[in-house]
């Protein structure tokens, strides 16, 4: 009984335990359910979260755009581009700052009349965009600066007579205003004119508005120091025939009796560098006053300039700046580019090439850092290195604002002294890459069809019979430089050598080393023995484009007729024009326009002889082509009609220019 008894207890004690863990279990499973059941919606959530796409506000920022048109529901901007946008609506509304017509920032409803009270059409702007949506205005407008622009490049900024300096902001507009509207660059900011308007942000220009395009009357001048020796001077001395005045600083003044001299260096008190204002103004008196530069010196001695002078200072030295009439300038032009005892219709057609050639460059100056469309050398046109002559005036009256176009445009009246019986193209000035100026044709200087083509001339075979005859229908068949005669007895392998490193330095595209069976730009450091010279390739009508220099140590290609005149200029031999007269050659053979023979001893070049005809790089119009066609009855208007392909002569602002 006692056993069963104690059987029994143990039966029991197991059957408590198993409830124990039964009820344990279901606590723990139950604790278990609970927490994922508390878990699972959260995990769910960051699920549909993960399956929700989320796009972001776009925001865009529309910087110094000019507004064309403003209503109550959208506004029209140009940036290059017309472009329409509509307000943010409601409740954002749109914000206006800066140059409003209350001064006080304005948030206005997308729906509000309002907008028109403070946001014009013709006003400077930066715009947000919010989602494609007009959210911010900001108006430029509240600094503005004009003024005659005397300096402006893309790095330096814009310099404007008695305002000074200011530079241009990254991210700067140009707008034109005048005609259609349209996007304008750097170059439609006239130097010499006050056609802008100047916007400025934290003293930077921001924006340019151009009001108008007129025609231009005036041309600013650099004139070069002693001899066109350089662009700067030391000093300067000059007087006027009239009274004049001395104007520096903010419109501050000395006056000067005529006949007076002064003298101005980079010292000068007169300079101010208050807001970068570094010139000073010569102004006469009397409009027909003129101003004696007696620091430098020309070929009619002291020169005196019609207009105003403007000294500049840098740092290399003083830049004297002549701002004169066009009219005025061409009466010191064309003289210096044409003897005057020349015929009337020749003088006639070498102003309106002049007038054309200067007015291109006011369009686009040749040097605007320091405000000057071009300068008195031979690099532009050669000005006031002749005194003025009763002839040559009367040219430039006779065609008063007469300008060449081609096809709408000006054309480039480019013009050189004599033609050896045939003119080339534009790619005399590189044989391979020139700018394509269809209206600079090469053909046969000459009054009957010749039977040579400008192609035909390419060919050394032909050119060597062409050069070495005179052909009677040849306008300058009689001028001294029609044909001509170059003979190296003594060639100087160091003097080649250093004239191929001059060219080098000047421009390394032009002068190639032969290299492992290819031409490559490299600097001339050796040539050794001559072993032969050679031209290689020519140009339409004959002009030589590449000269082959072969030496013991090294083989060099010259491109370009300029660069093959002056690598074969010794500085010695003298040349022997077909009247038989001797003119030195210091630095630049009289053309391209020859036949080279190499002078050999053994295997080595001693010497080389030129047969050639011409004088100067053959594109464009021949003066003394001109001249003889003017003794042969041709008009200006045909003359040049004869050297410029499909050209026609107009007046300023006939054209649209």
């Amino acid at each position: 009984m006692f056993e069963d008894n104690q059987v029994e207890e143990q039966q029991n004690d197991r059957i408590k335990q198993k409830t124990f863990w039964c009820m344990l279990g279901i606590v723990l499973l139950a604790i278990v359910t609970m927490l994922s059941f508390g878990k699972r919606p959260k995990d769910e959530q960051e699920k549909a979260d993960n399956d929700i796409h989320i796009v972001p506000i776009s925001v865009e920022e529309l910087k110094n755009v000019y507004i064309t048109q403003v209503t109550d529901t959208y506004i029209s901007i140009f940036d290059g581009d017309n472009k329409t946008f509509s307000y943010a609506g409601p409740p954002e509304g749109i914000t206006i700052t800066g140059n409003t017509v209350s001064g006080n920032e304005t948030t206005i409803s997308g729906n509000s009349m309002v907008v028109i009270g403070d946001l014009q059409e013709g006003q400077l702007a930066d715009i947000t965009l919010t989602d494609g949506c007009v959210s911010s205005i900001h108006i430029k407008g509240d600094e503005k600066v004009s003024g005659k622009v005397v300096g402006v490049s893309a790095e330096t900024g814009v310099e404007l007579e008695n305002a000074g300096a200011f530079t241009f902001a990254e991210d700067m507009k140009i707008y034109c205003l005048y005609g259609e509207l349209r996007a304008g660059a750097i170059s439609d900011i006239r130097i010499g004119f006050s056609f802008a308007d100047f916007i400025l942000e934290n003293g930077k220009v921001c924006g340019v508005l151009l009001t108008r395009d007129e025609s231009m009357e005036y041309i600013r001048v650099q004139i070069m120091n002693d001899n066109f020796a350089g662009n700067y001077h030391d000093s300067v001395t000059l007087s006027c025939d009239t009274d004049y005045k001395l104007v520096y600083g903010t419109d501050m003044q000395i006056g000067i009796p005529a006949g007076e001299s002064i003298t101005i260096t980079g010292e000068s008190p007169y300079f101010s560098q208050e807001n970068g204002a570094n010139r000073i103004y010569i102004i006469p008196e009397a409009l027909t006053g003129k101003i004696s530069l007696h620091s430098v010196n020309r070929s009619q001695g002291t020169p005196a300039y019609r207009g105003t002078m403007e000294i500049l200072q840098t740092e290399n030295g003083l830049v004297v700046i002549n701002e004169v009439l066009l009219e005025e300038y061409l009466y010191a032009v064309v003289p210096s580019e044409m003897p005057a005892s020349y015929p009337l219709e020749a003088l006639k057609a070498q102003a309106i090439c002049a007038r054309t050639y200067a007015y291109s460059h006011m369009l686009n100056p040749g040097l605007p850092e320091i405000g000057a469309h071009v300068n008195d050398s031979t690099g532009y046109q050669v000005y006031n290195n002749i005194m003025e002559q009763p002839a040559t005036t009367t040219a430039v009256k006779e065609t008063a604002g007469q300008l060449l176009y081609v096809d709408g445009e000006l054309a480039s009246t480019y013009y050189y002294s004599t033609s050896c019986g045939f003119g080339s193209d534009e790619h005399v000035w590189h044989s391979e890459y020139g700018t394509e100026l269809p209206h600079l044709t090469a053909r046969a200087v000459s009054a009957v069809t010749s039977p040579y083509s400008a192609e035909s001339m390419c060919d050394e075979a032909v050119f060597t019979e062409f050069i070495q005859n005179k052909f009677d229908g040849d306008f300058e068949k009689e001028e001294p430089w029609y044909r001509w005669n170059y003979e190296v007895t003594d060639l100087n392998a160091e003097r080649l050598l250093e004239n191929l490193q001059e060219r080098y330095a000047a421009n390394p595209s032009l002068i190639l080393m032969l290299s492992d069976g290819e031409y490559v730009s490299c600097k001339p450091e050796k040539l050794g023995t001559i072993k032969n010279i050679s031209v290689i390739k020519r140009n339409a009508g004959g002009v030589a484009a590449e000269l082959l220099i072969e030496g013991s140590k090294a083989t060099y290609k010259v491109i370009t007729e300029l660069y093959i005149r002056y690598v074969l200029c010794d500085g010695e031999t003298k040349v022997c024009r077909q009247d038989g007269s001797m003119v030195d050659m210091n630095s630049l053979l009289p053309s391209g326009f020859f036949v080279l023979t190499p002078v050999k001893e053994e295997s080595k070049v001693t010497g080389y002889m030129l047969v050639g005809g011409g004088f100067g790089h053959g594109a464009g119009m021949s003066q003394n082509g001109a001249k003889n066609m003017a003794l042969s009855g041709y008009t200006a208007t045909q003359i040049l009609e004869f050297f410029f392909t499909e050209s026609e002569v107009e007046k300023v602002g006939e054209n649209g220019t």
